[in-house]
């Protein structure tokens, strides 16, 4: 018989080790970030969709991660580096407004604010679409 692990309290779930758990047993907050990094990488896949008809009509070029797996370039970078023709490049960081920003974040996100580098952060495809769009427009520096 034994107990359903799928009725744990959280705070039960809180003080057990996540390799004590039952695979797929998640707390409240870890099924919400979950949840959250899905609907990020919803949009992302959109954009990145629409970067690449851009890059196509030869009005940019873009670089970006793949979302759908472990990190393998440097820890906190933006996700999109989008260098639009005779224009500078900048990039693109999605966060949702409920979504929270690492230590390694905020880290990189400052040195390239430091360093002159353009970085937007935006919660969603449409409103980093417009970004680049208003960017592909601006008088060339």
């Amino acid at each position: 018989m034994g107990i359903d692990p799928n009725s744990l309290p959280d705070r039960v779930l809180n003080k057990m080790a996540k390799t004590d758990r039952p695979p797929g047993i998640l707390t409240a907050i870890e099924a919400s970030e979950k949840e959250l990094k899905r609907f990020e990488r919803d949009e992302q896949r959109l954009f990145n969709n629409w970067l690449l008809l851009a890059e196509e009509r030869g009005e940019l070029w873009f670089d970006s991660s793949a979302t759908h797996k472990r990190v393998t370039c440097r820890v906190g970078k933006p996700d999109f580096l989008i260098a639009p023709m005779g224009r500078p490049a900048f990039w693109v960081e999605f966060k949702l407004p409920s979504g929270r920003f690492s230590q390694e974040q905020c880290k990189v996100i400052n040195t390239l604010m430091d360093l002159g580098q353009a970085v937007f952060i935006v919660p969603s495809a449409d409103e980093a679409i417009r970004i680049v769009r208003r960017q592909l427009t601006a008088k060339p520096t």
